[in-house]
């Protein structure tokens, strides 16, 4: 297969805004070139195999030159790889995506461009503000704020201060002071209104409203940072009235959700973290773990199979990995037959059911200690397989031998910390968190394995544990847990939050 390599416009900040075309493109990307301002949350696309190679450039710092990130694009499409080149906004304005684009065509590299959202037209949009309107501006111009010697020359400042349109400038945050006396010295009336829009798009944007004559003052005391769009225009003044993405509820507000993404709850369409999101929070989707299936245990299961009269299942993994096992194996579910089958929690049920499955005995609070509270055996003696991971059931297991059953653990997956999220969590903690949520034991203790030394960030965030098992192992770390739900469940977790702990201050320390 020839290499190929595709120009994508990454949006201008929300994830959410990435085009269809552009994230199917990055799923199937061997390498992934990119820059500062694509959000991290888009690195997580690819499949894990995919190599990524981080040329982020930001004002007065170049870590990677423009001429290396050409040769680093040819290199890779000349191995016959489909290389992705993820761009903030459009890679066809200011993202120099043109020149990359004529440098791989002079070398024979196929090249497709992916357009993007601009942030020229999504940030002002973010922040209330149309950038044409009827009566006010029937036209926009969008400039570089950037004033290299080269681009100044180019730029008609006298023109410009005479324009009736709105004036947009991307990436002139840093020379804001040249920008405006330009503008004042050249004849622009002192009184336009002017918007600074800082990180837009997403949960940490702010807007700071003003005029030619006091934008810069404003913008200091108010502490304004790049990446930040100007608006120059009358338009400024319907922010106003049409200050929709700010004035949302829990705007700013970010959870980390550490579990592993049931598929079926986020993507359902009406879920309830899609509506905390609705509402301004920034749901961070990283889980700390992973499951690796393993077939040693199950191998020797399936070869005393005959042996077990009864079966656990503790968790939707130890499910999938069982029954994908059996799959491989080309093993006859009928040969389950006659054997008593029970799980923890009914989600666990529910999962169980999608392969033809209905569990004897199901624990009604998603605990393995609810479930011994329930379950009832036909010969107290007999043997029982409980089907779950590397570092799990110990308990669950001891607790049915002391109760007579010859009991056996049969490890279906390894549970290890996921370091492959390692760089975005911590990219994620440097912004701040306010909610952590930790669906099990080793959610908590891969976040603190993959955290090191920046573990310490814990104690300025409120926590939710799933159930209490999770609860404990939380809290034998000297961290008190704020929250556990009633229903120990995603679904649980989810009713607390906007209830219990979405508020300005961080909520005094209590178990539901």
């Amino acid at each position: 297969m020839s290499g190929k390599v595709y120009l994508v416009g990454a949006g201008p900040g929300d994830p959410d805004l990435l085009t269809i075309k552009a994230l199917k493109t990055i799923k199937k990307a061997e390498v992934l070139v990119y820059d500062r301002l694509v959000n991290t949350a888009l690195l997580k696309i690819p499949y894990e195999s995919c190599e990524r190679i981080d040329v982020g450039k930001s004002p007065n710092s170049h870590p990677v030159p423009q001429n290396e990130i050409n040769q680093i694009l040819y290199e890779k499409a000349s191995q016959g790889k489909q290389v992705v080149r993820l761009k903030g906004g459009d890679p066809f304005v200011f993202g120099r995506g043109g020149e990359e684009a004529l440098f791989l065509n002079s070398l024979g590299i196929s090249v497709e461009v992916i357009p993007g959202i601009t942030s020229a037209i999504a940030v002002p949009s973010c922040a209330g503000i149309p950038v044409t309107h009827r009566n006010i501006s029937s036209s926009f111009h969008v400039f570089s704020g950037h004033e290299s010697n080269s681009s100044s020359a180019d730029m008609d400042w006298e023109a410009i201060s005479k324009l009736k349109g709105t004036l947009i400038f991307l990436m002139g945050f840093a020379n804001l002071k040249r920008l405006i006396e330009k503008l004042i010295w050249l004849g622009k009336p002192i009184d336009t209104p002017v918007a600074i829009i800082a990180n837009g798009t997403t949960s940490k944007q702010k807007t700071v409203v003003g005029s030619l004559a006091n934008i810069i003052s404003q913008s200091e005391q108010i502490g304004v940072t790049n990446p930040a769009v100007l608006i120059v225009g009358d338009v400024v003044r319907l922010r106003s009235h049409l200050n929709w993405f700010e004035s949302k509820k829990f705007i700013g507000k970010r959870i980390l959700f550490t579990g592993l993404i049931e598929t079926e709850f986020f993507n359902h369409k009406h879920s309830y973290f899609d509506r905390l999101s609705e509402q301004g929070v920034d749901i961070l989707f990283y889980p700390t773990i992973k499951i690796t299936p393993l077939e040693d245990d199950l191998s020797d299961f399936l070869a005393e199979l005959h042996q077990y009269q009864s079966l656990i299942f503790t968790s939707k993994n130890g499910i999938n990995c069982f029954f994908n096992f059996l799959k491989k194996r080309k093993f006859d579910l009928r040969m389950l037959s006659g054997i008593q089958i029970s799980v923890v929690g009914e989600k666990t049920a529910l999962h169980l059911e999608k392969y033809g499955l209905f569990p004897n005995f199901v624990s009604p609070d998603n605990t393995s200690s609810g479930l011994l509270r329930i379950i009832q055996f036909q010969n107290p003696s007999q043997k029982v397989a409980v089907i779950t991971s590397d570092i799990g059931g110990a308990n669950f297991v001891s607790s049915l031998n002391q109760s007579g059953l010859q009991t056996k653990k049969i490890i279906a997956y390894q549970n290890q910390p996921n370091l492959s999220v390692e760089r975005y969590i911590l990219d994620e903690i440097e912004k701040r968190i306010d909610i952590i949520i930790f669906t099990s034991p080793s959610t908590y203790r891969a976040l603190k394995k993959i955290a090191g030394d920046r573990w310490k960030f814990i104690q300025h965030a409120a926590i939710i544990a799933i159930g209490p098992t999770t609860a404990d192992a939380i809290e034998k770390d000297g961290f008190f847990v704020d929250m556990v739900p009633e229903e120990h469940s995603i679904s649980g977790i989810a009713q607390i939050i906007e209830k219990n702990l979405l508020t300005n201050e961080k909520p005094e320390k209590e178990r539901i």
